[in-house]
């Protein structure tokens, strides 16, 4: 019988700074060589959005006609509409309830009543069921037919004069005595810098293409640059994540043009920053790399450390001929307007690495203390505060052979303290970086070359990652043994800078490297098992269930009546990056003798990143059926409403703020540091809306199809991972426009019988 009532904990604090939170003992992340490709750092495509719809911020102005009720405010503005299929347009708003909102067309005919469906929602594309995440709208949804209709009713107008094709938008406010507008932003308290959000959307092959040039480049000083231009999606789909299509050239001598390409950018303290993009090869003032190739450049001069939100809004003119099929568009010579959105985080550069290392290989009596040789970055700090401080580090290691040929042995990677070189182990002044291999990797890349290896070993592709938004702070391509320390441990005793001789005699004579049967071990993978969750001391007599929920949550989303022993995780209404989402729930889960876990959106998320590197009660040892993480609508390679949700938040004053962990580029750049194993333990489910239809509405505009109003099914996937199920006709969150996903009995039942 399942407990209705389960544990609810709230974490009330604003940062996981607790012992058991701060002090979870680190995994030794491990592999073979054949996951070197999964943990390559993504291209920036891999984060590109695209775009057939054009959002902007407006404010009321006071109108002259105020009322004995109270003053009037009015907004009047234009969209472009390029589209025959489909033309949707959005008004988002906190008081949109009680907007009266007329559409004109170009004409001044007001066809509001040709809409197919007026849809209204409580939920832009939510990633939480949060009243403080919530951005309610109105959308006026004309289809073919309405649209046809429009161009009927405007074929009879007595005019010989060519108007292009841009809709009026109206909306008006009237305060009362127990209605005013809204002025101020609930996020920062000072006077809001928009009143509603018009998002316009035109279904249309005619998109805009966005991407950063360089994710190199993210550091407190740097300049950012990205690039933008405009492809015919016939020509040349985006089937795929980081596909890359090809760029538009417009034709002036048919009136062609990109009239206006601007970059807009809110800095991390709220500064508003608008500059021209330039197609004109200006490399240096804009990062431009050719002249007249139809791609878009704007360099972001970035001196804050945070998130930056940013939009890139293009407007132009193009003929139907010039596209693959102009079936779907509105005219022979269209206006378009096209609107993309990232969040780009900025990093303070705390240190630089060397092309040196330092290696200690272990030797002793006890053969369970010698499986386990350092390996140390060694790097230059660059600031005060990089002493003492996690990073994530990555490396690749080869050895040499007695071919003379360097052959790959496995990676290292996982979470690292930067700590003072003294002299002994690296050089007085540096600091090193350690990460842990199993010499049992040596033994098995031996079996695989038949060869004996030996020094010198080479590190490859080296690089410290920032934990928070796993931006690269410093990258080597490889070490080189000039500068490659070796020493040999035994206990507590150290002989420093020995011979290459003696390493190889060493390494020759290992009594794991000669004795291992060839199967890799949980070590090998994660490191040494702490002594309190080693596997003859697990109990799982209080295991627990913990049900998580995601970004800026109001409540759990899970029902708890559907879970045996069930505990509800509640930090609420808050916003975390993956790390410090993962070590608050490794402390609920401390209470108890184990647990597994259940994650809604970026609860998924956070649960991966526990288990990957850190170890805790979720490692102990448990039934073969039992599934450690399984999650629910987990956008794991990002989703396309990040960026727009943070830039709109940070406007009207909703939501929690940006989270990068939660956009194209930086879930894709934390999803390349998860080793296979971690994805292994994962079980994932997804749902969309039905054919033909959405979840919602305005959110669908902005995200790839199909998706659940916030996660995309091209993005909700994981490689190395289970796909537990799929389904259809289940959304994200309450208040779209199915049931909400975490509410399906029957995945909660099938969830439940593999949790405990």
């Amino acid at each position: 019988m399942l407990l209705a009532a389960a544990i609810t904990i709230l974490l009330f604090s604003t940062t996981a700074t607790t012992t058991t939170a701060s002090n979870l003992p680190f995994k030794n992340i491990q592999g073979p060589p054949s996951e070197f490709s999964l943990h390559q750092y993504p291209e920036p495509s891999v984060g590109a959005m695209q775009s057939d719809y054009h959002l902007m911020a407006h404010k009321f102005t006071k109108s002259l006609e105020a009322t004995a009720e109270g003053d009037l405010y009015e907004f009047n503005g234009k969209v472009a509409v390029d589209s025959s299929a489909e033309v949707d347009i959005s008004v988002l708003a906190l008081q949109v309830s009680d907007m009266d909102i007329t559409i004109y067309d170009q004409y001044g005919n007001d066809i509001t009543s040709k809409a197919l469906d007026v849809v209204v929602e409580r939920s832009f594309g939510a990633f939480s069921n949060n009243e403080r995440n919530l951005l309610p709208s109105k959308t006026f949804r004309f289809d073919a037919n309405a649209i046809t209709a429009i161009r009927k009713q405007q074929s009879l107008m007595l005019t010989q004069d060519v108007i292009v094709d841009e809709w009026t938008v109206s909306v008006k406010f009237q305060e009362t005595s127990t209605r005013k507008l809204n002025n101020i932003n609930k996020l920062t308290g000072e006077p809001v810098s928009a009143h509603l959000h018009i998002l316009t959307y035109n279904q249309s092959p005619l998109r805009a293409y966005s991407q950063l040039q360089s994710y190199d480049n993210q550091h407190v000083g740097d300049s950012v640059v990205v690039e933008a231009f405009m492809f015919d999606h016939d020509k040349t789909p985006l089937d795929s994540v980081a596909a890359k299509p090809s760029p538009l050239k417009f034709n002036i001598n048919k009136g062609e043009e990109i009239r206006s390409a601007k970059l807009q950018a809110i800095s991390p303290s709220g500064q508003f920053i608008t500059i021209d993009m330039s197609d004109h090869g200006d490399l240096d003032a804009a990062g431009d790399k050719v002249a007249s190739d139809g791609i878009y450049s704007a360099k972001l001069s970035v001196q804050e450390p945070g998130d930056y939100t940013v939009s890139v809004v293009v407007q132009g003119v193009i003929t139907s001929t010039s596209l693959t099929n102009k079936v779907n568009l509105m005219a022979d010579v269209i206006e378009f307007e096209r609107t993309t959105h990232h969040v780009v985080s900025i990093v303070k550069k705390s240190l630089e690495l060397t092309q040196g290392a330092s290696l200690t290989f272990p030797i002793s009596s006890e053969i369970t203390d010698t499986e386990m040789m350092t390996v140390k970055l060694i790097a230059k700090p660059l600031d005060a505060e990089a002493d003492g401080k996690q990073f994530k580090a990555y490396a690749e290691v080869y050895a040499s052979s007695s071919s003379s040929s360097l052959e790959p042995v496995a990676f290292i990677s996982g979470m690292t303290i930067a700590e003072k070189c003294d002299g002994s182990d690296c050089p007085q002044g540096m600091i090193a970086l350690p990460l842990q291999m199993s010499v049992k990797w040596i033994a098995k890349a031996q079996q695989k070359s038949n060869n004996n290896l030996q020094m010198p070993f080479i590190l490859k592709n080296v690089n410290v990652q920032d934990v928070a938004s796993s931006n690269i702070i410093s990258k080597i391509e490889q070490t080189i043994p000039e500068l490659t320390f070796s020493h040999i441990s035994h206990g507590s005793d150290r002989v420093y800078n020995v011979k290459v001789d003696a390493v190889n005699n060493l390494l020759s004579i290992h009594p794991i490297i000669k004795a291992f049967d060839g199967v890799i071990t949980e070590t090998m993978l994660f490191g040494p098992r702490p002594v309190e969750l080693a596997k003859v001391n697990a109990k799982s007599s209080t295991h627990k269930v913990i049900l998580i929920h995601g970004y800026c949550s109001g409540n759990n989303p899970f029902p708890t009546s559907d879970f045996n022993n069930a505990v509800v995780f509640e930090d609420l209404h808050a916003n975390r990056n993956n790390d410090k989402f993962a070590k608050m729930i490794a402390e609920v889960g401390s209470e108890f003798d184990s647990f597994s876990m259940i994650g809604h959106s970026q609860g998924g998320m956070a649960s991966l990143h526990l288990v990957a590197f850190y170890w805790s009660k979720a490692d102990v040892e448990n039934s073969k059926e039992r599934r450690v993480i399984q999650s629910v609508g987990t956008p794991y390679r990002g989703s396309g409403l990040a960026g727009c949700v943070a830039g709109i938040g940070n406007v009207v004053g909703i939501g929690c703020g940006s989270q990068s962990d939660l956009t194209y580029d930086g879930a894709s750049k934390w999803l390349s540091s998860i080793p296979l194993a971690a994805r292994q333990k994962v079980w994932y489910s997804y749902t969309v809306y039905k054919p033909y239809s959405w979840c919602s509405l305005p959110a669908n505009a902005v995200l790839k199809w199909p998706n659940d109003g916030t996660c995309e099914k091209a993005r909700a996937t994981v490689e190395g991972a289970n796909l537990q199920d799929t389904k259809t006709a289940w959304c994200h969150t309450a208040d779209m426009k199915y049931k909400c996903q975490c509410l399906d009995t029957e995945r909660n039942a099938l969830m439940n019988k593999f949790a405990q």
